[in-house]
């Protein structure tokens, strides 16, 4: 299914389960390719059915990145959609009204204005009278008046909805840069619970229904690496994924620990529970239908479901067995290497003078070119001395 079908009411037929990537891509061009503030929420502050889920706090977050910080530069292609989109709370008239059939379109006619205004959701208007929701991605610290990192477009053309993500792909590069996630910039210092979803409707339903700190992966169900360290600080994190992505959602608890990641086993959509007036079941959902995600213990090798599932991993999760610490610069080891899986630790060994260290700088220098950080640490080499080397073979 590659289009889109758009439904003026959720009265004359069930709304589309599919998810993001049902959405047509508009645009394929290629390009070199170039933190949150505090929340404040009215009303009830937490929901006594869901024990220790904070769903509001004014502190600061600490969750700052440190390119966001320093004033990156922002994309040309965002910075002339946003320069040139309205805020939800500006809209006025013929765009009022352009802007309640297209929320019907797709489905979040019963998201309130407060809801889409807290995310910084706004609207395009394009030179052939166009309409599209623009949907903003940040990485850190910002304000409503920053220019996000990363944006979601979602436009109205003829009978069907087409989607535009920027920045656009650079095809000369084995990864893609990081462009922030939806609903980031809503993060605080007290904030030790989150919602993860896949699209960003479906986390506009859950903070409409709850109040509820909540974010939608860039990529959908797809693993991220480059999102992990903006979810390893919080002790819980509930995975609210569709239930043809359930397999996902296991590998992202994986990666992040399984002891603090709760699967949210409802089957319908949040998006679906907001159409229908379903608030509570949203509530109630994140209270007790959520199962802990511990991984089963080891029995016997002559457990066939545990073969049968380790098959399964092995011929259909390209995830864990490619892994994301591809190379970039010499491509050609990927094909030996395979790249680092989640929840795995490599041992590399090998005697003295045959060039672990080497092979390590430059692994460190080729994810850093990528955009993932690593940490590096010698207990023979002082870090001058390894800073130099690597500046060498980065060099050479």
């Amino acid at each position: 299914m590659d289009d889109y079908t758009i439904l003026p009411s959720p009265d004359e037929a069930p709304f589309d389960h599919s998810d993001d990537e049902y959405f047509t891509g508009r645009r394929r061009r290629s390009r070199k390719t170039a933190p949150r503030t505090g929340r404040s929420v009215t009303g009830s502050e937490s929901m006594n059915q869901i024990a220790d889920f904070d769903f509001s706090s004014d502190a600061p977050s600490p969750r700052l990145d440190a390119s966001d910080s320093i004033g990156a530069p922002p994309d040309p292609d965002i910075k002339r959609y946003w320069d040139s989109s309205l805020d939800i709370t500006d809209l006025s008239g013929h765009d009022f009204t352009i802007f309640k059939q297209l929320q019907g379109m797709l489905g979040i006619e019963n998201i309130s204005f407060e809801t889409l205004s807290r995310f910084n959701v706004r609207v395009h208007t394009d030179t052939y009278g166009q309409p599209a929701i623009l949907f903003p991605r940040y990485r850190g610290m910002t304000s409503r008046l920053r220019i996000p990192m990363g944006l979601k477009l979602i436009r109205k053309v003829g009978d069907r909805m087409e989607k535009e993500n920027y920045p656009l792909p650079d095809e000369t590069s084995v990864r893609q840069k990081f462009s922030g996630v939806f609903g980031l910039h809503m993060a605080t210092l007290s904030d030790r619970s989150v919602v993860i979803t896949t699209n960003e409707r479906d986390a506009l339903a859950i903070y409409e229904a709850t109040k509820a700190l909540v974010f939608a992966l860039p990529h959908g169900e797809i693993m991220d690496p480059l999102v992990l360290p903006y979810l390893e600080e919080f002790d819980k994190i509930y995975l609210w994924f569709p239930v043809q992505h359930v397999s996902y959602a296991k590998d992202w608890g994986s990666a992040l620990n399984t002891l603090k990641c709760l699967l949210v086993k409802n089957e319908e959509r949040p998006i679906e529970l907001v159409r229908n007036g379903d608030h509570r079941l949203i509530r109630n959902s994140l209270s007790n239908s959520v199962v802990r995600m511990r991984e089963r213990g080891f029995r016997s090798m002559t457990d066939l479901d545990m073969r049968e599932g380790i098959r399964s991993d092995l011929l259909n999760s390209t995830n864990r067995i490619v892994g994301f610490g591809q190379w970039k610069r010499f491509g050609v080891l990927n094909k030996y290497l395979g790249g680092l899986r989640p929840g795995e630790m490599t041992v590399l060994t090998g005697g003295t003078g045959n060039g672990k260290t080497t092979f390590l700088c430059e692994y460190s220098l080729d994810l850093f070119t990528q955009g993932v950080r690593t940490l590096f640490c010698s207990f023979e080499m002082p870090e001058k001395k390894i800073l130099h080397w690597m500046l060498v073979q980065y060099a050479g």
